[in-house]
């Protein structure tokens, strides 16, 4: 049980940390970008 929460903790924080790159990305990307992504 240990690890699978270790191994949840580490996800979450992989994917906030996606999410916070993604945010920065697209505040810097032009439309074009932007709806590429959408």
């Amino acid at each position: 049980m240990a690890s699978d929460d270790i191994s949840i903790q580490t996800t979450r924080e992989q994917i906030l940390y996606a999410l916070r790159a993604m945010e920065s990305a697209k505040q810097h990307s032009t439309d074009k970008t932007q709806a590429f992504i959408k």
